[in-house]
């Protein structure tokens, strides 16, 4: 018969089922562990009935008959199994004698050598994730390792035993091993039984301590997975037209948490807070806008490049925008796409309470692919060097409200191109891959007029969600890039030019005032 190793219960099964304990001799080739069970019938040869955990089960099956002919055999032999039983003779033995044997295995096994104290056994129990680390079980360990609780069958099982003549065990590490927390593995009742009555020859301690070294590493990869990617988080907001931004740092984190992000171990950073003047009509605006920019761009590459700190270049940008049109499109264009950067929008109609507040997504259905359509309102003839791109997202504005270098009674005098939806609104971006819709089409809209009607002056007018704002910036590419002019409303509700956007440099249009964002 091959050799099966068996718990003590199975063992006994296996020799009622493969013998007659009224008509067979058994012989026990024991260990100080394990044993291998043979049976044999009117002195033929004897024949391996298997090996393991032999018990008192075992034992109760071998003598349940009238004939108890009992021999065994005490070997040193890792592996009792391997034991040549044909050249070797059993001594006769009895029940009495067996049962001691089983009881000196138990000791040898159980309760041996220095108990862990309860910061090891924590320790251990943390690292298995109180899961048992025997390869491919995982049995949930945390109730049975609470004190005190009924059927505690889980244990601190020793790799190296704690005692010298304890399975696995060694004169010198034994001792000074038993109770480090590197030689201990948390273990169910069936695994501890596996490693040290049934199979002990199977598991020696090199292979328990690389069982042990992957069950952390993938306990550590599991719980890993739990924790949201960290990410940089950036505030670009400013009172807009009166009304305050209302920034809320725990808000707009939770807000991450829908994103799968969370904050990671640096402060957020606020980029642009360009003091109390909210209006870009005002001449005090453009003037701290400049100040401001060149105080913060180069704290802002610094902390994205990882060099501001110990934590390294950020591997995700959570950017948080409520600010005014000029300054958003140029955070993006600042920003780029070379940095994996998550928009968040902020909806004024997002309802109160909600986890994340009015940074949150609002719960919308994905957006149709072909939400965002591009209109060529007057295509080049190869020969202008100026074109005018319109982002109506919010609001379509009628073209005789264009300043009049654009359009003449509402005739467009310029090569002009529109990246827009059906039915404009607040809430035109109303979910993330509404973002990456409108950028296909942006990108789009730039090739066009950039590389195929080489426009050398882009004047662009945004009228769209803060989000989308950003995407016009991040779109635009430094290299070869033309010149992008942006327009606001003033005061008299006309469009007036506020800042330039070129390749190496942004320019107030007013004043000429320029940074060097390259």
């Amino acid at each position: 018969m091959t050799n099966h190793t068996f718990d003590d219960i199975d063992l006994g099964a296996a020799a009622l089922a493969n013998s007659n304990p009224a008509q067979d001799d058994y012989l026990l080739v024991c260990n100080q562990f394990t044993a291998a069970l043979y049976s044999r019938r009117v002195a033929g040869a004897w024949t391996l009935i298997g090996s393991g955990a032999f018990g008192s089960h075992s034992l109760s099956a071998v003598t349940s008959g009238k004939k108890k002919n009992l021999y065994w055999i005490e070997t040193e032999e890792v592996n009792p199994a391997t034991v040549d039983v044909v050249s070797v003779s059993g001594m006769p033995t009895t029940k009495t004698v067996l049962s001691g044997w089983i009881k000196q295995a138990i000791n040898k096994t159980t309760g041996r050598g220095a108990e862990p104290n309860s910061k090891v056994k924590h320790e251990v129990g943390c690292l298995a994730g109180w899961h048992c680390q025997f390869e491919g079980c995982g049995e949930n360990l945390r109730t049975h390792t609470i004190p005190g609780v009924e059927g505690n069958f889980s244990y601190y099982a020793h790799i190296i035993a704690s005692s010298a003549d304890g399975p696995r065990g060694d004169p010198i590490e034994s001792p000074r091993r038993s109770a480090d927390p590197t030689n201990l593995m948390l273990l169910c009742d069936k695994c501890h039984r596996l490693i040290d009555r049934v199979a002990p020859h199977q598991y020696p301690a090199d292979r328990l301590f690389q069982m042990r070294e992957n069950n952390i590493r993938q306990v550590k990869s599991l719980l890993e997975k739990l924790k949201f990617k960290g990410a940089q988080m950036i505030a670009v907001t400013q009172p807009i037209q009166g009304q305050g931004a209302g920034f809320d740092e725990r808000l707009a984190e939770e807000a991450m948490w829908q994103s799968q992000l969370r904050k990671s171990t640096r402060d957020c950073l606020h980029f642009m807070q360009t003091g109390n003047a909210s209006s870009s009509n005002q001449s005090v605006y453009w003037l701290n806008f400049f100040h401001t920019l060149k105080t913060d761009l180069p704290v802002l590459k610094r902390r994205i490049d990882g060099i501001d700190g110990n934590t390294g270049r950020p591997d995700h940008i959570a950017l948080f925008p409520l600010h005014g049109t000029s300054v958003l499109v140029a955070t993006g264009r600042i920003l780029g796409e070379a940095s994996t950067v998550t928009l968040f929008q902020f909806t004024r109609d997002q309802v109160g309470g909600n986890q994340g507040g009015q940074w949150a997504w609002p719960n919308m259905p994905r957006p149709d692919d072909s939400k965002f359509v591009l209109n060529i309102h007057q295509s080049s003839s190869h020969h202008e060097s100026e074109a005018l791109l319109m982002v109506f997202l919010t609001a379509k504005i009628p073209f005789t409200q264009l300043p009049p270098q654009f359009q003449t009674n509402g005739q467009l005098r310029i090569p002009t191109v529109e990246v827009t939806l059906d039915a404009p609104s607040r809430s035109s971006i109303a979910h993330p891959y509404d973002l990456e819709l409108f950028g296909k089409v942006l990108d789009t809209a730039y090739a066009k007029i950039q590389d195929e009607w080489q426009i050398g002056k882009v004047h662009l007018i945004v009228i769209a969600p803060t989000t989308a704002c950003v995407r016009v910036g991040q779109k635009m590419q430094a290299r070869n890039q033309s010149e992008f002019i942006l327009y606001e409303r003033d005061s008299d509700d006309a469009f007036k030019p506020t800042i330039s956007i070129t390749g190496t440099n942004l320019v107030h249009s007013a004043t000429g005032e320029s940074v060097d964002i390259s």
